[in-house]
């Protein structure tokens, strides 16, 4: 009795991986983890092949012992088929050929008369073709037999090229090839493309009073360092009291209501005389007295005073330019003093392409801007004279490895220094009917 296939639903992972059967897969994957550990096994076929020619002692033994042996019966070879009439029989290469029984419809177009010049010089084209076609497939049946009789050996894991010889058919072909796919030229790759993003070590040299058993001198200038660091602290946090919080007056001496009042009301009541004097000095500025001027009308400039202003501004531009060709032919005798100015230009930039680089080098050394948060300098990993201990069995340890880590790659400029935020989720708001 056939027992019927259970019908069962794949559409989560646990069922997917208890009905399903992947063994096949995994052979497969076994098999290619076997090729990458050992390398393919039908590749030495490729690398290697046997000697068929033989010395002239060999094949002398081998007819000797060929006359020996009884002749047996010599089986018909039967004839090999060509690579044509077997692509031929393939069904792949059956299912392109046309299956209808109808024949295309062609159109023909009246051809013009054919002349017998025409007609010579058609048959001569085509001996001249057929003649090239000939010297083609002779030269390369020559090439074929060269290479044949003299095949090309290269070291092949020779990565220099005086081990490749240029003549290689396969390594003309793989290049023209390249050359196809890539171009002619190779892309050309900038240096900053395989420029570090900082110039600093992966794993900074700890400071020799960090040990767990330092030298005296080595400890206070680990001591002396962080206290440095404190005061710079301390001095920033005065100067923010200083600039915030003293500035701004405290609860206590905050201004009222009644203060504020106090202050707006000043000059308001018992000035009455002095408003009045004010207004009076405003009335009179608003309605000046109008003197009376007098416009002259100019005189008018005559034709010989226009001809001499004209005149004299040509004998002055004239004198400019005679003033601007003398300078310039001044300058053949002052060959050496533009030489020294060139010099001194030259030294500049030099110096300043120098700046540039010591400048470019120095913010190597230093962590870039990459977020709206600033990397800030973890704080020295230091214990003090009585902690300090003088094995590593009494040992207190300071700091943590993966904050250090972290802390290393936002320095280093691979990460962006980041804080941890926090998310705050605000209250619902029940809102009520009053009755």
């Amino acid at each position: 009795m056939a027992f019927k296939k259970l019908k069962v639903s794949k559409n989560r992972k646990k069922t997917w991986r208890k009905h399903t059967n992947i063994d096949e897969v995994e052979e497969f994957l076994e098999e290619k983890r076997l090729e990458e550990r050992l390398g393919d096994q039908n590749l030495g076929n490729q690398l290697f092949f046997i000697e068929k020619t033989g010395s002239a002692q060999n094949v002398d033994q081998k007819l000797v012992a060929d006359n020996q042996k009884p002749r047996a019966k010599q089986k018909v070879k039967q004839p090999v088929k060509k690579t044509e009439q077997l692509v031929e029989n393939l069904k792949a290469f059956r299912a392109l050929k046309s299956c209808s029984a109808v024949k295309p419809f062609l159109i023909t177009r009246p051809s013009a008369p054919k002349t017998p010049k025409r007609l010579k010089g058609n048959l001569s084209r085509k001996v001249a073709e057929s003649k090239s076609c000939l010297e083609k497939e002779q030269k390369k049946r020559k090439e074929e037999k060269r290479g044949k009789e003299n095949p090309v050996f290269y070291d092949m894991w020779n990565e220099s090229e005086e081990g490749i010889i240029k003549d290689d058919k396969e390594l003309k072909e793989l290049e023209e090839i390249q050359h196809l796919l890539m171009g002619k030229n190779k892309p050309k790759i900038s240096d900053y493309h395989y420029q570090k993003p900082s110039l600093l070590p992966a794993v900074e040299v700890p400071h020799p009073g960090s040990s767990y058993n330092p030298s005296f001198e080595d400890h206070q200038d680990l001591l002396s360092k962080a206290h440095q660091i404190e005061l710079e602290k301390a001095k920033e946090e005065a100067h923010l009291y200083r600039v915030l919080d003293a500035y701004y007056p405290s609860a206590e001496n905050a201004p009222t209501e009644e203060s504020w009042l106090r202050e707006m009301s000043q000059g308001l009541i018992g000035d009455k005389e002095k408003d009045e004097s004010e207004n009076e000095l405003e009335e009179n500025e608003e309605h000046p007295l109008l003197l009376k001027t007098s416009i002259d009308a100019g005189k008018r400039k005559s034709k010989a005073q226009r001809r001499r202003e004209a005149m004299q501004k040509q004998l002055e531009k004239a004198a400019k330019e005679k003033r601007k060709m003398n300078a310039i032919s001044n300058q053949i005798f002052q060959l050496d003093k533009i030489k020294k100015e060139i010099k001194e230009a030259e030294e500049k930039s030099l110096q300043r392409q120098k700046r540039k680089r010591e400048r470019i080098i120095s913010k190597m050394y230093k962590p870039n801007i990459l977020s709206r948060h600033k990397f800030e300098e973890p704080d020295i990993e230091v214990s003090l004279t009585e902690d300090v201990a003088g094995s590593l069995r009494s040992l207190r340890t300071e700091g943590d490895l993966l904050k250090d880590r972290f802390s290393s790659l936002q320095k280093r400029n691979i990460i962006e220094p980041r804080k941890i935020i926090l998310k705050h989720r605000k209250k619902h708001q029940k809102y009520f009917v009053k009755k």
